[in-house]
Protein backbone atom coordinates (compact mmCIF):
# COMPACT_ATOMS: atom_id res chain seq x y z
CA UNK A 1 0.00 0.00 0.00
CA UNK A 2 1.84 3.62 -1.25
CA UNK A 3 0.90 6.22 0.63
CA UNK A 4 0.05 9.23 -1.22
CA UNK A 5 1.30 12.97 -0.04
CA UNK A 6 -1.96 15.08 1.37
CA UNK A 7 -2.39 18.43 -0.62
CA UNK A 8 -3.16 20.78 2.24
CA UNK A 9 -3.75 23.41 -0.12
CA UNK A 10 -6.70 22.92 -1.68
CA UNK A 11 -9.51 21.53 1.17
CA UNK A 12 -9.68 20.96 5.14
CA UNK A 13 -8.74 18.02 5.90
CA UNK A 14 -11.18 15.70 7.67
CA UNK A 15 -11.49 14.65 11.14
CA UNK A 16 -10.13 11.22 11.00
CA UNK A 17 -7.02 12.82 9.37
CA UNK A 18 -6.27 15.05 12.02
CA UNK A 19 -3.27 14.32 14.40
CA UNK A 20 -3.90 15.29 18.50
CA UNK A 21 -1.07 15.93 20.23
CA UNK A 22 -0.76 15.08 23.91
CA UNK A 23 -0.66 18.52 26.03
CA UNK A 24 1.62 18.26 28.71
CA UNK A 25 1.73 21.33 30.95
CA UNK A 26 5.66 22.16 32.03
CA UNK A 27 6.39 24.35 35.08
CA UNK A 28 8.59 27.29 33.79
CA UNK A 29 12.54 26.95 34.69
CA UNK A 30 14.82 29.61 35.53
CA UNK A 31 17.09 31.22 33.38
CA UNK A 32 20.58 29.73 33.77
CA UNK A 33 22.67 32.18 35.45
CA UNK A 34 26.37 32.26 35.47
CA UNK A 35 29.23 32.21 38.31
CA UNK A 36 30.13 35.81 37.74
CA UNK A 37 26.60 37.14 37.39
CA UNK A 38 26.56 35.57 40.63
CA UNK A 39 29.46 36.33 42.22
CA UNK A 40 28.76 40.00 40.82
CA UNK A 41 24.88 40.34 42.45
CA UNK A 42 26.58 38.83 45.91
CA UNK A 43 28.93 41.05 45.66
CA UNK A 44 26.43 44.46 44.96
CA UNK A 45 24.11 42.49 48.15
CA UNK A 46 27.39 42.96 50.02
CA UNK A 47 28.63 46.25 49.66
CA UNK A 48 24.78 47.05 50.43
CA UNK A 49 24.60 45.65 52.94
CA UNK A 50 28.32 47.03 54.15
CA UNK A 51 26.75 50.49 53.90
CA UNK A 52 23.47 50.22 55.23
CA UNK A 53 25.09 48.69 58.42
CA UNK A 54 27.80 52.03 58.72
CA UNK A 55 24.92 54.25 58.08
CA UNK A 56 22.97 52.65 60.81
CA UNK A 57 25.67 53.15 62.94
CA UNK A 58 26.54 56.24 62.81
CA UNK A 59 22.63 57.38 62.88
CA UNK A 60 22.37 55.34 65.97
CA UNK A 61 25.17 56.83 67.50
CA UNK A 62 24.61 60.48 66.99
CA UNK A 63 20.87 60.01 68.32
CA UNK A 64 22.42 58.28 71.69
CA UNK A 65 24.60 61.42 71.59
CA UNK A 66 21.91 63.87 71.64
CA UNK A 67 20.16 61.85 74.18
CA UNK A 68 22.81 61.94 76.73
CA UNK A 69 23.73 65.63 75.57
CA UNK A 70 19.66 66.39 76.36
CA UNK A 71 19.12 64.22 79.35
CA UNK A 72 21.94 64.41 81.45
CA UNK A 73 22.58 67.97 83.76
CA UNK A 74 26.19 68.98 82.35
CA UNK A 75 27.80 71.99 82.81
CA UNK A 76 28.44 73.65 79.45
CA UNK A 77 32.21 73.30 79.84
CA UNK A 78 31.88 69.47 80.56
CA UNK A 79 29.32 69.01 77.60
CA UNK A 80 32.10 70.90 75.25
CA UNK A 81 34.37 68.24 76.15
CA UNK A 82 32.39 64.88 75.78
CA UNK A 83 30.69 66.58 72.24
CA UNK A 84 34.26 66.94 71.47
CA UNK A 85 35.83 63.56 72.85
CA UNK A 86 32.61 61.69 71.37
CA UNK A 87 33.56 63.41 67.61
CA UNK A 88 37.23 62.78 67.56
CA UNK A 89 36.93 58.92 69.04
CA UNK A 90 33.91 57.53 67.33
CA UNK A 91 31.99 60.13 64.76
CA UNK A 92 35.39 60.68 62.46
CA UNK A 93 36.29 57.02 61.95
CA UNK A 94 32.81 56.47 61.26
CA UNK A 95 31.74 58.92 58.51
CA UNK A 96 35.56 58.17 57.31
CA UNK A 97 34.61 54.39 56.86
CA UNK A 98 31.09 55.82 54.85
CA UNK A 99 33.22 58.26 52.67
CA UNK A 100 35.38 55.10 51.90
CA UNK A 101 32.73 52.72 50.86
CA UNK A 102 31.35 55.30 49.10
CA UNK A 103 33.74 56.46 46.87
CA UNK A 104 34.74 52.83 46.54
CA UNK A 105 31.25 51.74 45.30
CA UNK A 106 30.48 54.72 42.81
CA UNK A 107 34.54 54.75 42.14
CA UNK A 108 33.55 51.43 40.70
CA UNK A 109 30.45 51.94 39.02
CA UNK A 110 31.84 55.09 37.32
CA UNK A 111 34.97 52.96 36.25
CA UNK A 112 33.46 50.17 34.92
CA UNK A 113 31.05 52.36 32.75
CA UNK A 114 34.23 54.14 31.47
CA UNK A 115 35.31 50.93 30.68
CA UNK A 116 32.56 50.15 28.57
CA UNK A 117 32.43 53.21 26.82
CA UNK A 118 36.07 53.01 25.38
CA UNK A 119 35.24 49.37 24.81
CA UNK A 120 32.10 50.61 22.58
CA UNK A 121 34.37 53.81 21.41
CA UNK A 122 36.88 51.36 20.34
CA UNK A 123 34.33 49.11 18.42
CA UNK A 124 32.70 52.10 16.73
CA UNK A 125 36.54 53.05 15.55
CA UNK A 126 36.99 49.64 14.39
CA UNK A 127 33.99 49.38 12.36
CA UNK A 128 34.49 53.12 10.84
CA UNK A 129 38.45 52.12 9.80
CA UNK A 130 37.18 49.09 8.19
CA UNK A 131 34.20 50.16 6.18
CA UNK A 132 36.68 52.31 4.25
CA UNK A 133 38.27 52.35 1.18
CA UNK A 134 42.43 51.85 0.85
CA UNK A 135 42.40 53.58 -2.72
CA UNK A 136 44.40 56.40 -3.15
Amino acid sequence: MTEQPLDLTEEEPTADRLITLPQRFYTPTQVSVTTAERTERTRELMRGRIALVLTASLLILVVFTLLYVVLTPLPPDELVRVIQGVGATVLTPIVGLIGAVTGFYYGGQAAAQTVAAQAAARAGADGATSGRSTDS
